[in-house]
């Protein structure tokens, strides 16, 4: 799956969002509390907008910025080059961990090298 560049463009910018209530944007905006999703019409999202307050806007700010320092291109650069460090090394690999600092695990499936050639 995918997920629009304006939304990390939005949150390097320290910017909170408001998404639509796609499964993966609003994945991304509940782990970092870095906005809010909606579902629904024009109504519904005006309705979200005048409900908002200055302290739930600056909170949502501050952790967007959060999320935009995590989720950059140098942070993931860092995780990339440390899974190629290990496939390169024919070094197990657990999904969701690929840094050599043991990112987080999604789950103990391992990714195997049995049969690669060396």
């Amino acid at each position: 799956l995918s997920l629009p560049n304006k939304l990390f463009e939005c949150l390097a910018s320290g910017v909170p969002v408001i998404v639509p209530d796609f499964p993966e944007m609003r994945r991304v905006v509940d782990a970092y509390q870095c906005g809010w999703s909606w579902s629904g019409d024009a109504q519904g999202l005006a309705t979200l907008i005048r409900k908002l307050s200055v302290d739930e806007v600056r909170i949502r700010k501050e952790r967007a910025v959060a999320a935009g320092e995590e989720i950059s291109w140098e942070s993931e650069e860092q995780e990339l080059l440390g899974l190629y460090r290990r496939l390169l090394n024919h070094e197990p690999v657990r999904r969701g961990e690929c840094s050599d600092a043991g990112g987080p695990t999604a789950t103990s499936e391992h990714v195997s090298h049995a049969n690669t050639p060396h």
